[in-house]
């Protein structure tokens, strides 16, 4: 038709709506469910520490016999993402990032007694 696309979007809130669906819908018909789910792999927390990873593991896993959760893994094509430093207290730094692509993400994570 003539629409407009919609202008997309991605909110890690819906995950765990669209993720009991599937599972009440496999309840309902008496099978179990394997879900495959690619989520990207460079944005957030890598230790499981995530509101979307912990959504997960409480629906699958050790006690939940007939579910199965699958997701690809640095799924990035073999770019360098990630990189990795200390910084001391009282230090300073100019951090260069030489990026061509249009989309650029920066994640800093630091201890919660720290500051920025």
């Amino acid at each position: 038709g003539n629409e407009p696309p919609e202008d997309p979007f991605y909110d890690p809130s819906y995950i765990p709506v669209g993720i009991d669906f599937v599972l009440d819908k496999a309840a309902a018909a008496g099978m179990p469910a394997v879900l495959l789910a690619n989520f990207g792999s460079i944005g957030g927390p890598m230790d499981g520490s995530s509101a979307m990873a912990r959504a997960i593991d409480e629906r699958f896993g050790p006690g939940h016999p007939g579910r199965i959760f699958i997701t690809g893994s640095s799924d990035d094509g073999g770019v360098a993402n990630h990189a990795a430093g200390t910084i001391s207290q009282g230090e300073s730094i100019d951090l260069q990032i030489n990026k061509n692509a249009g989309f650029l993400i920066l994640d800093l994570w630091y201890a919660d007694s720290d500051r920025l």
